[in-house]
């Protein structure tokens, strides 16, 4: 590579890191390390064809801009940790209940991950080739992120009579939605200059028959990472909001709960079962299925994404009912 003239550091980084992702999945598809790494080495092409493709993707300012993002959230993560840390271990006005302890410290765990996943949150993420659709998403990751801030602050707080360790353990859980939303913007940016800034241009398929089929435990892994925040936002929601949300409907004349709520309760209440239950297809699938592996990735994607968005519809259909509930309790009939 240097002696075709790739010197600067920035594209033989991104080359190494590009080449070294491609012989780990060829290796994953079964191939041997050398035959990997052959494969792999084929595919990203020669050295004076990528000379002229990093002049026009090694630009040093924005890999100057993605740095500086990593750093801020790296700092963001410590800066947020610490915020736990002394909260829960160290403040003495504020008196927890311990499932509210581990509520709140679950909330920061998971926060901190997420922005310390920053490097690493691009590979689950899609490749939009498309600036305009990248800007899209990230201004609405922006729009909703305020948007949520909003409605969290004049509608969720003011409705609920909430103690101050539930109120702690409710603002440290509500930046993690931001958060994620954050990781997004900068991961789909991420994706794209890595994914096809050192193949894509080159008009090398960066995915053949072998890779495509990925392995098991990395679809497994980056499905459970998609669905914890979720998971966890719903275990807050039920323990915390729930109970008060029931009370406010009571006092406002038996207001009935929405329809996707009460299925959604229905199912936290058999969540062990049905848990147990899609464990023990998973395994009965890779065991004896030997068409699941083309489909596992896709299938799974599938349904992580429905239960986040469900989750989202149930969350947002609780702020719905609470701000009814509150309208007719201030506002009472004649």
């Amino acid at each position: 590579m240097l002696a075709a003239g790739i010197e600067t550091p920035v594209p033989l980084n991104e080359l190494e890191s590009h080449l070294r992702e491609d012989v780990e999945q060829q290796m994953r598809s079964g191939l041997g390390e050398q035959q990997a790494f052959e494969t792999a080495l084929e595919r990203i092409g020669q050295a004076n064809a990528l000379k002229a493709e990093f002049q026009k993707v090694g630009d040093p300012r924005k890999a100057r801009s993605r740095k500086q993002k990593i750093v801020f959230c790296n700092a963001a993560a410590v800066f947020y940790a610490l915020i736990g840390i002394h909260t829960f271990f160290f403040r003495h006005d504020v008196s927890f209940r311990l499932a509210e302890r581990m509520l709140g410290l679950v909330a920061v765990a998971l926060t901190v991950s997420i922005l310390c996943s920053v490097r690493y949150f691009y590979r689950i993420l899609p490749v939009l080739t498309n600036k305009q659709v990248r800007t899209g998403v990230g201004l609405a990751c922006g729009v909703l992120g305020i948007l949520y801030t909003v409605i969290f602050m004049n509608f969720i707080l003011p409705a609920f009579d909430f103690t101050a360790g539930q109120v702690v353990v409710v603002c440290l859980s509500a930046l993690l939605p931001m958060a994620i939303g954050g990781i997004i913007s900068f991961g789909l940016e991420e994706a794209t200059h890595r994914r096809t800034a050192t193949a894509g241009h080159l008009g090398t398929p960066m995915n053949t028959s072998h890779s495509n089929i990925e392995s098991g435990w990395a679809t497994y892994l980056k499905a459970a990472a998609s669905v914890v925040p979720a998971v966890f936002l719903w275990a807050i929601s039920v323990v915390f909001v729930m109970p008060k949300l029931k009370e406010i409907c009571g006092e406002a004349g038996g207001l009935a709960l929405p329809a996707v709520i009460r299925i959604m309760i229905g199912l936290t209440e058999n969540g062990v079962l049905i848990a147990g239950a899609i464990i023990l297809l998973l395994i009965l699938l890779e065991w004896r299925s030997s068409k699941w592996p083309r489909y596992r990735r896709a299938a799974v994607g599938i349904v992580a994404l429905l239960l986040n968005s469900v989750v989202l519809i149930s969350i947002f259909m609780m702020v719905v009912t609470a701000t009814v509930a509150a309208s007719v309790l201030f506002h009472p009939p004649k």
